[in-house]
């Protein structure tokens, strides 16, 4: 059934509110997760040098109220066994966290443990880990207020946030004195209590697992020790647990549990129930454990893929180090046929992992589950610490990196980005991605914007990135947001009202995008949108896009948020209702596209495929302004990688479009994953055959451990790609870093693959010879003598070709080194068969690149002949 209602723009935004004086609101929002029962000693106070100056406080405070517990020493906490005796820990103001410490917490936490948290926890940590603190705990600590602020604490009820107050939050009284700080919020934890000033940011935020409190709990004055225990106890009862001299008790079975308030009816669902994909990685494909659970059919075959693929991987990586400085010619067999890959210092790992997964079917089988599990986890471990990570392997690829507006913004001169700029070249990558464009503010003075960035203050950070990417023969690509235009997290760090929909939309509130309900703020990312049809919107885009290209000298641009909000129709959550979207789709098909229900199939797949269109129409015309003004500039895209049908009907997003129309050069799929399987699943359907134009996937580095980034990368190498891209340069640690300057330092010889497509054809192809004949130099790949002749002479061939190609470029020469190309990779799978090569994965991996190496001249094909009319 259809239903039919026009909803108003409004006719302005109002701009943030002055934020209150330090005398804050707490405003409490009911919320109920049982607690399993505890026994009398589940209970641990976490003691760190980070709370001993509170310890006294702390330790009083509990004592008083006749509460048991028993203490932890946070020092020798390493793995999740040393928490195994708690059930309930609290973590009185514990700011230094190691990362063994972090995954101890994330086991224990899974494994059916609860926590309190109190205070700036992990903000004395490294970045990585306080990354994976924010996601284990649900929330973090964003900011400090002002020390020691007395705050008013009243029921949400009196502040019309709920129908009825919980009867577990603390009523009239105040805070005493107390360092508070206000507490963000990630996925699937709600908020409990809120400060009135900074907008009514969170105060107390709950989660199933962790309760977070946003003050030093223990720390205050004396006065305070009433409020840190009433709400202790509170957060206890909320759970479930009584308090009796005794000390922590589970409830009675026929006591009720703490009553929810009644919410007041909103139109938005709740937040948790969407989810963007613009913040979502992909979770572990799979997680192994030490102990002794039983290990299923599935679960084993899992592991044995896995330990197989990362066996693949470190040896393909220790072939591509030990054969970088051989010659390229395979006819006559060199060296002693001695030494090679397995003979290395990284043998007896291969040998481990080897015997490993001979036996673990066997230990499965006999249900010897610890022994597979601890040996399987041994073997995995052996294999990553064997990456050879001390020596040159990258091979000629793109190595980008998104330069996120963070670190701009901390660098804060020329002098401070070009530091940020050595550290990037030193690790050999090759293309920044230049966040020039964020929330709708550019970070450059602009004539077009209506506001620069106000984080940036008296310099011009895109004209220095140019000239320093330039002074080190690095690429520079303007990445700029396209349709997503505010930012609520933006708005914090701005000092703007979380409802400020960015300095566009305040000028332009008729460009606004809506959802089916209304509004214009997309619930689950707190961000804003253009509408994608409106041609007043779209001529500012291309304004800024001709600016930045026409006043920096960048090398190409990047589109992100090029797409409409993430959608999920079957739950009638829909975008796309701008004023001018529903005009001229009602002129098109005479139907106002708010009255079409997703049942109407017919009617709503037009729907769907004006908003595509809109879509693949405006990168049609970034493309020609850029083609316009520069012919050399690239323009690429970061894209999500799930299916075609989910992206079209969820974002309209349908870039398979882009590479056959020819409108765009370069695709990054945003391919974030938690683990190397997961990345592959999402990776290798991308690259199932032969692009005309370079496909790039990405690794997050966030909640990766730098072996992880490591054997992601390596992943990526051995998939037909043409090199890979890190998100983001503010997770580029030391630990990675130092590895990145080993492994792939920079090379001013080695092209880049969609700079020059042929040059980097031929780079690549002696890298597959060598290779080749390291493993022919160890008897590792013998051919009989006819079938060894044919390939040798077919290796010859393609390779003069090749050269021939990239030295005289002409549309012939393409087509004729092609033919050689299919034809060698037409015959290499049986010259592999006949041989006496048993490994199954470096096989695919060299088939990969003959794949890759297709990609390329077909990209070189459309770049430089199709687009000149040569053909």
């Amino acid at each position: 059934m259809t239903r039919s209602r026009w909803f108003v723009l409004p006719s302005k935004f109002f701009l943030p509110k002055l934020i209150g004086s330090l005398s804050g609101l707490l405003l409490s929002v009911g919320l109920a997760f049982p607690l399993p029962a505890l026994a009398q000693s589940g209970l641990m106070i976490v003691r760190s040098p980070d709370n001993q100056d509170e310890w006294e406080g702390i330790t009083q405070r509990l004592e008083a109220a006749g509460i048991s517990y028993q203490v932890l020493e946070w020092s020798q906490v390493d793995s999740a066994d040393d928490l195994a005796k708690a059930q309930l820990l609290f973590f009185p103001n514990v700011e230094t966290w190691s990362r063994e410490q972090a995954n101890a917490m994330e086991t224990w936490l899974n494994e059916g443990g609860r926590a309190i948290i109190s205070g700036a926890v992990g903000t004395q940590s490294p970045l990585r880990v306080r990354r994976q603190l924010d996601s284990i705990l649900g929330a973090y600590w964003s900011m400090s207020l002002p020390p020691l602020v007395t705050l008013e604490v009243v029921g949400c009820q009196e502040v019309r946030l709920c129908a009825a107050s919980p009867n577990w939050i603390p009523a009239d009284m105040t805070s005493g004195s107390v360092r508070g700080g206000v507490l963000a919020t990630t996925a699937d934890t709600q908020t409990v209590a809120a400060w009135r000033i900074a907008g009514n940011a969170p105060a107390v935020v709950a989660n199933d697992r962790v309760a977070f409190l946003g003050w030093q709990w223990g720390a205050g004055n004396e006065d305070s020790t009433e409020f840190d225990m009433a709400w202790f106890r509170a957060v206890l009862g909320h759970y479930g647990v009584a308090i009796s001299p005794e000390g922590l008790q589970p409830p009675e079975m026929d006591s009720p549990p703490s009553p929810v308030p009644d919410k007041p009816r909103i139109s938005a669902p709740p937040e948790a129930e969407i989810t963007d994909p613009a913040s979502q990685v992909a979770p572990p494909g799979l997680r192994v454990e030490p102990g002794n659970r039983p290990i299923t059919r599935i679960e084993a075959l899992r592991m044995r893929q896995e330990l197989t693929a990362l066996l693949g991987r470190v040896e393909s990586a220790l072939l591509a180090a030990e054969s970088m400085e051989l010659p390229t010619a395979i006819g006559e067999k060199g060296g002693t046929g001695e030494g090679g890959i397995l003979e290395s210092a990284a043998s007896d790992a291969i040998t481990e992992a080897q015997q490993v997964l001979q036996a673990f079917p066997d230990w499965v089988a006999n249900q010897q589950y610890g022994e597979a599990r601890d040996r399987w986890l041994q073997a995995r471990r052996q294999l990553w610490d064997r990456y050879p990570n001390d020596r040159p392997r990258a091979p000629s690829e793109i190595r980008a990196i998104w330069l996120d507006r963070g670190t701009i913004v901390r660098a804060g001169s020329p002098e401070g980005l070009a530091r940020v700029f050595d550290r990037l070249a030193s690790a050999g990558i090759n293309t920044v991605f230049f966040e020039t464009i964020n929330a709708g503010y550019p970070i450059y003075p602009s004539q077009v914007a209506p506001q620069q960035n106000p984080l940036i203050r008296n310099w011009d950070p895109l004209k220095a990135a140019v000239e320093l990417a330039q002074a080190r023969n690095m690429e520079l690509h303007a990445w700029m947001w396209v349709f997503a235009i505010g930012n609520t997290r933006h708005n914090a760090l701005v000092g703007e009202s979380g409802d400020y929909p960015g300095p566009v939309l305040a000028r332009h509130p008729d460009w606004a995008n809506y959802d089916n309900e209304g509004r214009t703020q997309h619930l689950a990312s707190g961000k804003w949108f253009l509408d994608p049809a409106n041609p007043e919107a779209r001529a500012y885009l291309m304004e800024i896009a001709e600016e930045i290209i026409s006043n920096y000298d960048v090398d190409g641009l990047q589109l992100d948020y090029i797409r409409y909000p993430f959608q999920d129709p079957s739950a009638e959550r829909t975008y796309g209702y701008g004023v001018a979207g529903r005009g001229q789709f009602r002129e098109l098909t005479g139907v106002d596209p708010i009255d079409i229900s997703p049942d109407d199939r017919e009617l709503w797949q037009q729907w769907t495929d004006f908003r595509t269109e809109q879509i693949d129409s405006f990168v049609a015309q970034m493309s020609k302004l850029l083609r316009r003004k520069n012919p050399d500039l690239i323009l690429s895209a970061a894209v999500f990688p799930q299916s075609e049908h989910d992206r079209i009907h969820k974002l309209q997003q349908h870039w398979e479009n882009w590479i056959e129309n020819g409108t765009i050069d370069l695709i990054v799929p945003m391919t974030y994953a938690l683990d190397t399987n997961r990345l592959q699943q999402l990776s290798e359907p991308l690259l199932a055959a032969p692009s005309s134009v370079p496909i790039v996937p990405s690794v997050k580095l966030h909640d990766l451990s730098e072996i992880q980034e490591i054997d992601q990368i390596q992943a990526l190498r051995d998939l037909p790609t043409a090199g890979y891209a890190l998100f983001a340069a503010e997770m580029l640690d030391d630990s990675l870093y130092q590895i990145l300057t080993s492994t792939q330092p920079p090379s001013d010889n080695q092209p880049i693959p969609y700079r020059q497509p042929f040059k980097a054809a031929v780079d690549r192809f002696e890298t597959l010879q060598r290779e080749w004949k390291f493993v022919r130099d160890r008897d590792r790949l013998w051919l009989p003598e006819s079938e060894a002749t044919e390939m040798q002479t077919q290796i010859e061939e393609l390779s003069r070709e090749l050269v021939k190609l990239d030295g005289e470029p002409t549309s012939e020469q393409l087509q004729l080194t092609l033919d050689r190309l299919t034809q060698f990779r037409e015959n290499f799978e049986g010259w592999m068969a006949s041989s006496n090569f048993n490994n199954a994965y470096q096989i695919r991996t060299w088939q990969n690149r003959l794949v890759a190496l297709e990609t390329l001249l077909r990209y070189g094909d459309r770049r430089m002949f199709a687009r000149e009319g040569n053909r």
